[in-house]
């Protein structure tokens, strides 16, 4: 993660989709599967195919994508029988081979299964990865607030999922006859469960459901991954993929701005995104203190602020020369002040951050 955001431009624009989602998940599932780093992107593509329950409607489309089906069962298959027979690694493929159940998979079993990890391991966190770019975005409010408090991260993570909802159903049969919100349901019905529809339920999440909402207290209660036994079992690491991109860009103060509508897939299964024109920006802490530590120019360590946090000459740490600041205290920013771009000038100048401190009633001691 790490290095693809340090890979991306800042100031020009650059499809996020492409860049930041998608290769972030095919990285970690070529990483799951031990899978050929220089061919990791035909998972994007048999994932993209195998996804699309829309081609079906298209026999020429139709063909193709069983083409690309077969393409994946056989290369999977070769992966397989490198494998056969080999010390257990920890990866899935070896893992199914140890399987006292999964050993003995027909061919269609084991493509099944392929797709399944693939598909759920793509679509879904790929497209949850672009829901905190373009959600984030359209409700700047709550992006604000994740910005000035990084510890709401994993709890903005639920409510991103929730929010998004990547799968947008799914079909199950009815085991026993029931009455559901006064409807008959009979043993054997088909069902389709709009786990999209749940996820902004008024009646759980509130009148703010189709908003994405950073410290909703109950964002956990979301469906996206299902429930039961059917619980998606990637579920974790989803989470954590999406809590680390959150982390790492709060680590460098990335903000995403969208800057175009997105494109998004034409189906009715994956809710997802297939492009999303975006641009870098850096954000300033607000409402918080920023504390130079003196070891080099990205030496900040912002932190809530305290009581005495106001002016405090007698602190030994000096702040930092951010945007021509000299004062060898710790100071409270005012709202919407410039909180610690990680640089070092030699030139000492008035700046608006020192203009608003001024105004508060604060002075700045030269250094």
């Amino acid at each position: 993660t790490s290095e693809v955001l340090d890979s991306l431009p800042w100031g020009d624009e650059f499809d996020w989709v492409d860049t930041v989602s998608i290769e972030l998940t095919t990285q970690m599932l070529a990483i799951l599967f031990d899978f050929p780093w220089e061919d990791r992107r035909k998972l994007t593509l048999w994932s993209d195919w195998a996804g699309d329950i829309e081609l079906f409607k298209d026999e020429e489309q139709r063909m193709i994508r069983l083409g690309h089906l077969h393409d994946c069962a056989t290369y999977f298959t070769g992966l397989w029988n490198q494998k056969v027979g080999k010390e257990k690694t920890p990866d899935l493929i070896s893992m199914m081979i140890h399987s006292d159940v999964m050993a003995e998979m027909d061919q269609m079993e084991f493509l099944g299964n392929l797709i399944l990890l693939i598909v759920g391991g793509n679509d879904t966190t790929r497209n949850s990865m672009t829901a905190v770019a373009y959600g984030l975005d359209l409700f700047a409010d709550e992006r604000t607030k994740l910005e000035n408090d990084p510890s709401l991260i994993p709890n903005a993570v639920q409510d991103i999922i929730r929010w998004q909802t990547p799968l947008a159903h799914m079909r199950r049969t009815a085991t026993q006859d029931t009455v559901l919100e006064g409807q008959q349901i009979k043993a054997g019905d088909k069902l389709a469960l709009w786990y999209l529809s749940a996820n902004r339920d008024e009646s759980v999440f509130g009148a703010d459901a189709d908003k994405i909402v950073v410290d909703r207290p109950n964002a956990r209660r979301h469906l996206a991954f299902g429930h039961g036994i059917h619980r998606c079992v990637g579920a974790r690491l989803a989470e954590l993929q999406i809590n680390v991109l959150l982390e790492e860009m709060a680590k460098r103060r990335m903000r995403v701005n969208v800057v175009g509508a997105p494109e998004r897939v034409a189906a009715c299964f994956v809710h997802g995104y297939r492009k999303l024109p975006v641009t870098f920006s850096k954000y300033c802490f607000r409402h918080r203190c920023v504390t130079w530590t003196g070891a080099g120019p990205n030496s900040l360590v912002s932190r809530p602020p305290r009581e005495f946090d106001h002016y405090d000459r007698s602190s030994p740490v000096p702040f930092p020369r951010c945007c021509g600041l000299s004062d060898r205290s710790a100071i409270r920013l005012a709202p919407g002040a410039c909180g610690g771009c990680g640089k070092v000038r030699s030139d000492v100048q008035r700046c608006a951050v020192e203009s608003q401190a001024v105004a508060s009633g604060l002075s700045h001691a030269s250094s």
